[in-house]
């Protein structure tokens, strides 16, 4: 069952499919427009710019932070702007003006040469209006995340968009969901010096509307946002979209953003997965139990110390366990024991993608197919070991179709990343 829509681009970005973080970075790409020879390969840009001054080095370290977690889906790399300039990547005189005067790092896509932003678009169109709300968002959010600015005195999110089917195609997004915008074409500045740029404007009472619909990620331009338009609106995070994406409602939300790293949560969540290992001691798993290769909707989230969890049911779990024969999924052969409860061979069950990032998900991960049986000294491995990415790719290699079933999408590399390796 394919999840998103099929795209064929003559760029290296994504596998074939319009997710929402290839319609991200897509979407950066064709708003920006920048793209630069070196030894005779083509490059294309998705920038992250800031004038000096307006970013803290905090802001730009986050954004980029939550950028490298999306891009392993994309096939792009992440370059801060010393980094560029130190590999000898800026030979583009237009692209090395941009960042002259400028702060900030960018995503960078290898594609063929020759290729065009226009021939770009006629390839991604079709999949992109075939595509759901969601990766609509993604690519409106993506187009104006690097670049855009908020006016000061008037309020509109303003976006430098050279190429008018680009801002008309924009344009005609942002109108699916009510937001209205327009595009001023370049102009004389009135104060003389170089002629302002084609901007696409969204005006200033749809800029609430834009953060509630589409949002955005840099910390920077939310602050921006909220300095004149936030009055009693509160931030919430959409993982479950894109990894840091920000919106603005009316309604409070509990949770921060960077929760999944911090060593307390780490310490709660081992301790609610010991508590896993004695409770399901007690309990015997379905023999019959097939997989329903549907997504199964959240449960209620609980509280421990405060903090908002995702609860572990330990029937899933022995369903798990019994799907695998009680037998390690990493190499069956691994010695074990029996259990003192049941004639069974004892098996630990481990949540492949680990359950604290429940909020970058729609659907459940407490599920089945995300639950593998391992033997202990293969668990504790994964826990407290070296050199685990070769455990981590047989069993993401085994599960990842059974996942997509399950509405969980995620590449290996996002896999290595939650494991921190």
């Amino acid at each position: 069952m394919r999840l998103y829509e099929l795209i064929n681009l003559p760029i290296n970005l994504g596998e074939g499919e319009l997710s929402p973080e290839v319609a991200y970075f897509l979407g950066a790409v064709f708003s920006a427009n920048e793209s630069f020879e070196f030894e005779s390969k083509q490059y294309w840009l998705a920038p992250v710019r800031h004038n000096y001054g307006q970013a803290s080095e905090e802001q730009i370290f986050e954004h980029a932070q939550f950028l490298t977690q999306s891009i392993g889906r994309a096939n792009g790399s992440i370059l801060m702007k010393d980094e560029i300039r130190k590999n000898n990547w800026f030979n583009s005189k237009s692209i090395t003006d941009a960042f002259k005067s400028k702060q900030g790092f960018a995503a960078i896509f290898e594609s063929e040469n020759g290729v065009t932003i226009d021939l770009l678009f006629d390839r991604a169109k079709d999949a992109l209006a075939k595509s759901s709300a969601e990766v609509k968002r993604a690519f409106i959010a993506g187009a104006f995340d690097g670049r855009s600015s908020v006016d000061k005195h008037a309020g509109y999110l303003a976006l430098d968009c050279e190429i008018p089917k680009i801002a008309n195609y924009l344009s005609g997004l942002l109108g699916e969901v009510d937001i209205k915008c327009n595009y001023n074409t370049h102009r004389v500045r009135m104060e003389g010096g170089r002629p302002r740029k084609n901007q696409l404007r969204i005006k200033a009472n749809d800029v609430v509307g834009f953060m509630s619909k589409v949002g955005i990620i840099s910390s920077q331009r939310l602050a921006a946002i909220t300095a004149i338009h936030g009055a009693g609106l509160f931030v919430h995070i959409k993982n479950e979209v894109l990894w840091g994406l920000k919106t603005l409602s009316t309604n409070a939300q509990s949770g921060r953003i960077l929760e999944f790293f911090q060593p307390e949560v780490q310490n709660d969540e081992d301790n609610l997965d010991a508590q896993l290992l004695h409770e399901i001691s007690h309990v015997a798993g379905d023999p019959n139990f097939t997989y329903p290769n549907a997504p199964r909707a959240k449960v209620e989230l609980s509280e421990t110390k405060g903090r908002q969890i995702y609860p572990r049911n330990k029937k899933v779990s022995a369903n798990a366990l019994a799907r695998a024969n009680h037998k390690c999924e990493i190499d069956e052969m691994h010695p074990s024991f029996t259990r003192k409860n049941f004639d069974l061979t004892y098996c630990e069950p481990h949540h492949l993608i680990p359950l604290r990032f429940h909020g970058m998900f729609t659907a459940s991960l407490d599920i089945e197919e995300n639950i593998v049986s391992l033997c202990s000294n293969c668990h504790n491995h994964l826990h407290y070991g070296k050199n685990i990415k070769p455990l981590l790719k047989k069993l993401y290699d085994e599960r990842k179709d059974l996942l997509r079933l399950a509405g969980i999408n995620i590449s290996l590399q996002e896999l290595y990343k939650m494991y921190n390796v």
